[in-house]
């Protein structure tokens, strides 16, 4: 198994603060995302929280913690917290048309080369959530995901 360089979490609400906490609490560098600062300003509080009871709970070595809350990037744009992630993990509100915008980024895909995605919460198969990804790539001329990037979705 490859650790990840960064990771980076797109969405700060509890699931989104939920795998911060996890992968940080590996010690791994996390960037967490969300549009609203109110939400953010949560996640930054929730994440420290969540970690620290991890350790409280015998479940994670506080050095570990620590190095990942230090290393914790609290990303203004979304450009920013994608920059060298290896691991991008989705989890934004349940909006079929908002994830698939996210997929397609004009700019900045998070699905690009090398580059794994996890889709948390997605009622989506997919196989399904691929094609239409790619579909709309092509339709609007952008980039298509590459060949070596993966994506995974985790439905609940």
């Amino acid at each position: 198994m490859t650790i990840p360089r960064k990771v980076t979490v797109i969405g700060a609400g509890d699931i989104g603060v939920g795998w911060a906490a996890l992968c940080a609490s590996a010690g791994w560098p996390v960037a967490i995302f969300d549009l609203s600062p109110a939400t953010m300003e949560r996640a930054s509080i929730e994440v420290e929280r969540r970690t620290r009871a991890l350790v409280a709970l015998g479940r994670a070595p506080e050095s570990i913690v620590e190095q990942g809350l230090r290393e914790l990037q609290r990303a203004t744009f979304f450009s920013e917290a994608i920059q060298d992630a290896d691991w991008v993990i989705e989890a934004i509100q349940e909006d079929v048309v908002a994830k698939q915008k996210l997929f397609v980024a004009e700019r900045h895909p998070p699905a690009s080369r090398g580059r794994s995605i996890t889709c948390a919460r997605w009622g989506v198969f997919p196989s399904s959530s691929r094609r239409r990804f790619r579909a709309m790539s092509s339709a609007e001329s952008r980039p298509r995901c590459g060949g070596s990037a993966s994506i995974w979705c985790c439905a609940a």
